[in-house]
């Protein structure tokens, strides 16, 4: 089995990589420029007994998306999950921000889903499960949330029609939609005020805490399964503890 994870050596993506790395299996983790944060996912994966393969990519880049399904064709036969969790992190008001900027984060957060589909789709086949991680963002209009949610909002649209093109070949194409979690990305996008906010939040949530990363890796371990997921198909997933309540 193979798996490719994209934004796969920190955070949320690291975690997810670890959930679904087995002894054996070959372990694709996507990244986009810390070198030495790579490299100790990999390790870490190593550590499981499944086998890493490193692939530097900016998904913003359809060239660099090209390039890393090539390299990922050249090692394995397929593809058995891919979970796009890549995400660029740019904060402010839409109207502030440089077009530049913008269209970046639009490409990244929002049609790299679909490019790094369609250029992967031949490693696909029967059984494969593909998931785009997103958030409560796509959905309501979050205070310098903006350039990732609504590029996340396009390509959860987008995960819907990809999952009626894929479904007669037997892949299912779904998101999964975590609550608020504490990684780097969001200590970089809040500074002053993410410690403040995750203790807001988990004083809302009815579980009585916000996630830890294993919490949507869990969860994706079960969707990628055909065995208890086999009719999920072009859904959302919501992973809060029932704060979306």
């Amino acid at each position: 089995m193979s798996v490719l994870v994209t934004g796969g050596t920190s955070g949320i993506g690291l975690e997810i990589a670890l959930g679904l790395a087995e002894s054996g299996r070959h372990v694709f983790l996507n990244y986009h420029s810390n070198e030495e944060a790579a490299e100790s996912a990999a390790d870490r994966v190593r550590g499981v007994g499944a086998v890493p393969h490193l692939l530097k990519a900016d998904l913003g880049s359809l060239e660099d998306i090209r390039s890393l399904s090539r390299r990922i064709g050249e090692l394995a036969s397929g593809l058995d999950v891919i979970v796009h969790a890549a995400a660029r992190a740019v904060t402010g008001r839409l109207l502030d921000i440089p077009g530049e900027e913008l269209n970046r984060a639009v490409a990244t957060n929002g049609s790299s889903f679909v490019h790094l589909v369609r250029e992967c789709q031949g490693l696909l086949s029967s059984g494969s499960s593909v998931i785009y991680v997103t958030s409560k963002g796509s959905e309501r209009a979050l205070k310098g949330y903006g350039p990732l949610g609504g590029p996340k909002a396009m390509a959860e649209q987008m995960m819907r029609y990809l999952a009626t093109e894929l479904a007669p070949r037997g892949v299912r194409v779904n998101a999964v939609s975590p609550g608020p979690v504490d990684t780097e990305a969001r200590r970089r996008m809040f500074p002053d005020t993410w410690e403040q906010r995750l203790r807001d939040q988990a004083a809302l949530t009815p579980a009585g805490r916000t996630l830890e990363p294993g919490d949507l890796a869990g969860v994706i371990q079960l969707m990628v399964d055909p065995r208890f997921s086999s009719l999920i198909q072009g859904q959302v997933i919501t992973i809060d503890g029932g704060l979306s309540l």
